[in-house]
C-alpha cells in the first residue's frame, strides 16, 4: 500500500474542532475582559463604618484629593485616602506605604470639611454612573476613655 498525502477525515475534524475551541475562548476573553463590574453596593456603608469607629479617627487636613487623618489607635499616626489612577481608593501611612484597598470602582471623590467642625462632606462617583453619592463623615475622633 502506497503512502496517503494529504489530511484523513479524523484530523480534518480534529483541526476544525481544535480551530473552533480556540476562537470560543478568545471570544470569551475579549468579553470578560471589556466587561464592566459594579461597585458592591455594601462596600460604601463599610468603608465609612471603618471610618466613623467611636475614637478612633480625627480629620487633620487635605493635600488635592488626599484626606488626611490622625489614627489614636495607632498612638497618633497619620494616615491617608488616595484615589489612585485604578479608580481604587486606598489607604496608605503619611510616607505612602501600606496600600490597603477600601474601594474600587471609584470614578472621582471630593472631601469637604464642614466650618471648623471635623465632620467632613463626602462625594463619591462610581465608574459608569453620572450621579454622585453624597454623605457626611464624623471624624471628631476624640479618644475614648477606658
Amino acid at each position: 500500500m502506497a503512502p496517503r498525502t494529504g489530511f484523513t477525515l479524523v484530523e480534518a475534524l480534529l483541526a476544525l474542532s481544535i480551530g473552533a475551541l480556540l476562537v470560543g475562548l478568545t471570544a470569551g476573553w475579549e468579553r470578560q475582559t471589556s466587561w464592566h463590574r459594579d461597585p458592591d453596593p455594601t462596600a460604601l456603608y463599610l468603608f465609612l463604618q471603618r471610618l466613623e469607629q467611636r475614637g478612633r479617627y480625627r480629620y487633620l487636613g487635605q493635600h488635592g484629593k488626599t484626606l488626611v487623618l490622625v489614627d489614636h489607635a495607632q498612638a497618633d499616626k497619620h494616615v491617608q485616602l488616595t484615589l489612585d489612577a485604578a479608580h481604587t481608593l486606598r489607604w496608605t501611612d503619611d510616607r505612602d506605604r501600606g496600600n490597603f484597598l477600601l474601594l474600587r470602582g471609584v470614578r472621582a471623590i471630593e472631601w469637604r470639611e464642614l466650618r471648623s467642625t471635623d465632620v467632613v462632606q463626602l462625594r463619591i462617583q462610581w465608574e459608569g454612573a453620572t450621579a454622585w453619592d453624597e454623605t457626611l463623615v464624623d471624624l471628631r475622633g476624640t479618644p475614648v476613655a477606658s
